[in-house]
């Protein structure tokens, strides 16, 4: 598609007309035997921590221990960050953190006086004492390709019960997934 132009008319196709061509790029409610691709980095996602903001979080670092190494770095006592921890129900070693980062100033150090930003999504962790980062990387592509897609969105449940949520990019390719509890 050449380009859609602005919303506001001078574009050569119409807002319709974009929606259309985006809608015929992602298959909705597909159930079943997808035949993802996985992006380079999906694998690293669910274990390092990529990146930690005060807006979003902790972005990767899925692995228990490398999200509780993230929050040691934020020069406080990482108990002050954790608002609760809740286990999965059926499957040990899987839990969904609630939790806080102390607010920044604009050289990045902890502002004055310390306060702190509630992060607005839970962080899914496993411990890698009980779940090996290749095996919830199993578990997580083998829900991603049994999964439902909704526009970007792809939720789906490994044999073992556990529900993974992934992200396609625009060539359909799975760009990370995490577990989530229910």
């Amino acid at each position: 598609m050449a380009g859609v132009g602005n919303v506001s008319g001078g574009g050569q196709y119409s807002l319709k007309e974009a929606y259309q061509y985006m809608e015929s790029k992602v298959v909705k409610g597909t159930v079943g035997a997808n035949n993802f691709k996985f992006g380079d980095n999906a694998k690293n996602h669910l274990k390092n921590v990529e990146n930690i903001s005060t807006k979003k979080g902790v972005s990767g670092g899925h692995n228990m221990d490398e999200f509780y190494n993230a929050l040691k770095n934020q020069d406080v006592d990482v108990e002050d960050l954790i608002i609760s921890k809740k286990s999965h129900s059926s499957i040990e070693g899987i839990y969904e953190i609630e939790y806080k980062i102390p607010r920044k100033d604009m050289a990045g150090n902890i502002a004055e006086p310390v306060s702190y930003k509630n992060i607005k999504e839970p962080k899914t962790i496993y411990d890698p004492a009980m779940i090996s980062d290749d095996k919830i990387y199993q578990w997580g592509k083998e829900a991603m390709q049994k999964g439902t897609i909704n526009g970007r969105l792809v939720e789906g449940t490994a044999s073992n019960g556990l529900k993974f949520r992934g992200y396609l990019n625009d060539t359909g390719e799975i760009t990370n997934f995490f577990q989530i509890l229910d």
